[in-house]
């Protein structure tokens, strides 16, 4: 039997029907229509609990940046863009430097408490999330 990571049972979560409660009341309960339901009891008999689960859980997120972008961003930062904000540092990296950031990901560097304190070492990134 596999681990399902959730905080409870997904059938009881979900309301999915058991063999004695109809259907119609788990659609008119949960809001759904009548083939969504269909198509959610379906997956569970055919997977089980996981059925219920997104399909693209744990796959990491396309949006992500990659671990050597935001390695070149925190190292040029440090050493030429100390006084910048985040709006300006990502348009000047993009002018001058030519990598394609977002303001967000300057603000999360800007906001940290070990890039503030200069406490940027060689673990940083992958204790920066």
């Amino acid at each position: 039997m596999d681990i399902v990571p959730l905080s409870a049972n997904p059938s009881i979560r979900w309301g999915i029907p058991s063999h004695k409660s109809p259907e119609i009341k788990t659609f008119i309960l949960l809001s759904l229509s009548d083939r969504q339901v269909r198509r959610i009891i379906k997956r569970v008999r055919i997977e089980g609990d996981r059925g219920v689960l997104h399909k693209s859980r744990g796959t990491p997120s396309s949006r992500k940046f990659p671990r050597k972008v935001k390695a070149k961003v925190i190292k040029l930062y440090r050493e030429k863009y100390k006084g910048f904000g985040p709006t300006l540092a990502a348009e000047k990296l993009l002018e001058i430097e030519g990598v394609k950031t977002n303001i967000p990901l300057h603000r999360k560097i800007m906001k940290d408490h070990d890039f503030i304190r200069g406490k940027v070492d060689i673990n940083y990134l992958s204790r920066f999330a």
